[in-house]
């Protein structure tokens, strides 16, 4: 985010989101990308939550955004016992989903163990019930069948089973198998966009996940009680070519970011750039992440530490929470380093707010102070502004009846135009150099929504002046030459290092 080099300019970070347009050359134990890599969108998008009454049709498994298992006489309950890899131990029934139209096709079943399966207060039949002992699976088909445009819900009870069942199955209507794990409607949803944030896909908000033993595992049961796996993201992004944005809870401690660093080292697939951030809006109070950062800050501060509270000048205890932020998303890029070297696609971020800019400036004090240059740890900073269909400009949109929520969460009329991307989206940005500011404001508020904040690009490019001292240019890889010998002045281009 350094002014020095006057051939890069104000990139955007989900939604508004920096890519390299360049692969990057990885060596033979990462896997190969899953598709073919080509010019990336600059805008990026935050994949939503995982419900049962997201209509985001993100898994050919249904299960896997079902709500927790129930008891058979309430499913909705949630309060059957489950063993480690969340499976009912007992009789059960499930909230497959709610809140949804126009979802009537033939779902196919099946589970291990013998059960019954039955439909309850839902319009659909279960057909071809039939249990087979030599494979010990039961499997059915699920007929629905609701009127046209209809809010409706399926729920499903499990009885006369052999304390419970396990491994069960609930393919969408179209689909045989689910080795492809994503739909290929949700898969089409994500086109028009150059990066991926798993912020409220992982859940990170509110998370109360300190071990690496304790994350979302791709065999668990369900991913809408602890959230999607990390493996489900990078896989997500492998495959169709995108950037991702990886959040780590706040409470997770080394081990748990080694491990993760080791993760992406492993499975992030060549030319596939992977933003780090630390929890999500530590400096939000409705957040839990805020008080627990905020009461370690103060702990620290008490039982010794001096450079939170600058030696005792500074008696503002939010004011630690923002410096010791700072630190941690510094040690967080440390020991990516230490895992994956100079890889100039670990893109390390510290992320603060659009209209506090005293976050940001206190957070890059902190480190320029007692760490080093900030450049020689993050890639950029994030600022959050919002926007979206509270603005009145959107909503007069012909397409506005195409919203998300916080992601790709589509309806799906009867014949659906191609979807734009609307509504309420989180849009942090990283600053990038730019010949021009002003030419680089207006190239950045041009390639915007209508509903864009064009207040953004100043205070954005304020900061960075501020810290451009401390900042020098990115590091001298192959793609940072080429960019910046290729790349007109005011024109966004190919940027590496903080």
């Amino acid at each position: 985010w350094s002014l020095k080099r006057p051939r890069r300019a104000a990139c955007l970070l989900a939604l508004c989101l920096a890519s390299s347009l360049l692969a990057q050359t990885r060596n033979n134990r990462t896997p190969a990308p899953l598709a073919p890599p080509a010019p990336r969108s600059r805008l990026g998008v935050n994949i939503g939550v995982i419900r049962e009454y997201v209509p985001a049709f993100m898994f050919i498994d249904v299960i896997k955004s079902s709500r927790r298992f129930g008891s058979v006489e309430r499913p909705w309950e949630g309060e059957v016992a489950l063993d480690e890899h969340g499976w009912p131990l007992a009789d059960c029934g499930v909230v497959v989903f709610s809140d949804q139209v126009n979802v009537n096709g033939v779902y196919r079943f099946s589970c291990t163990g013998p059960a019954t399966v039955r439909v309850r207060r839902s319009p659909a039949a279960v057909r071809h019930l039939a249990y087979d002992q030599t494979t010990n699976r039961t499997t059915c088909d699920i007929v629905f069948d609701a009127p046209q445009d209809e809010l409706t819900r399926l729920h499903l009870t499990f009885t006369g089973t052999t304390n419970g069942v396990k491994d069960i199955k609930l393919f969408r209507p179209g689909y045989t198998d689910d080795s492809a794990v994503f739909t290929d409607e949700f898969l089409s949803s994500l086109k028009p966009f150059g990066a991926l944030r798993f912020m409220i896909f992982l859940n990170t908000n509110d998370s109360t996940i300190r071990k690496w033993s304790e994350r979302p595992r791709p065999s668990d049961a369900q991913f809408s009680i602890k959230g999607g796996p990390y493996e489900i993201a990078i896989e997500l992004g492998n495959r169709l070519g995108k950037d991702v944005w990886l959040n780590i809870p706040a409470g997770a401690d080394d081990d748990f970011v080694r491990q993760l660093a080791k993760l992406v080292k492993e499975q992030l697939a060549p030319g596939i750039n992977c933003y780090i951030e630390w929890s999500n809006e530590l400096w939000n109070r409705i957040f839990s992440q805020h008080q627990l950062n905020l009461d370690a800050a103060r702990e620290e501060t008490i039982n010794g530490d001096r450079k939170l509270s600058l030696g005792g000048r500074d008696t503002d205890p939010r004011h630690w929470g923002w410096r010791r932020t700072a630190r941690r998303t510094a040690e967080i890029a440390q020991i990516f380093r230490q895992v994956c070297g100079p890889d100039p696609r670990i893109r390390v971020v510290l992320a603060g707010q659009h209209v506090n800019p005293a976050i940001l400036e206190t957070g890059l004090r902190y480190i320029e102070t007692n760490h080093g240059p900030p450049r020689d740890f993050l890639y950029g900073i994030a600022i959050a502004p919002y926007f979206g269909n509270a603005d009145k400009v959107a909503l007069k949109r012909a397409d506005s009846r195409w919203t998300t929520s916080a992601g790709c969460s589509w309806r799906r009329p009867v014949s659906p135009p191609t979807p734009t991307p609307s509504g309420p989206t989180t849009s942090p940005a990283v600053i990038r150099s730019a010949a021009s500011p002003t030419k680089a404001a207006s190239t950045w508020a041009s390639t915007m929504p209508v509903s864009m904040p064009k207040c953004a690009p100043s205070s954005i490019r304020a900061s960075a002046n501020r810290w451009k001292s401390t900042c020098a240019p990115g590091s001298t890889t192959a793609a940072t030459s080429t960019s910046t010998s290729s790349t007109s002045a005011g024109t966004p281009g190919t940027a590496t290092g903080a």
